[in-house]
């Protein structure tokens, strides 16, 4: 298994999220290859893992037959995975309340 992990210009990871994957992988002892950003995804195999945003994923899914019209979360986490809207809209907060409209996500 390969872990192909977008990369800046300078050959970095190309986020946060992007390093901590390539540490996570390295440490586990995974051949890790990098890729610039936009890039083409490699060519490799079904059980490569690919590290990237999510139009380079998609990209990497559908080269394996994987529709990505629309990701959704599997039945079994749905009820916590989804994002639900909190609070109030704005114009019915009073300067006394402090509850806004927000977006929640579970970790």
């Amino acid at each position: 298994m390969k872990v192909f992990i977008q990369c800046d210009k300078n050959g970095l990871p190309y986020n946060p999220n992007s390093y901590a994957a390539y540490d996570g992988f390295k440490e586990m002892g995974c051949e890790t290859v990098m890729f610039p950003m936009p890039g083409e995804v490699p060519e490799g195999n079904p059980e490569d893992v690919v590290v990237g945003g999510i139009g380079t994923v998609r990209k990497a899914l559908r080269r394996f037959g994987v529709n990505t019209d629309e990701i959704t979360y599997p039945n079994s986490i749905k009820k916590i995975s989804e994002k639900r809207r909190v609070g109030k809209h704005l114009r019915q907060c009073s300067i006394k309340s402090i509850t806004l409209a927000y977006l929640h996500k579970a970790c």
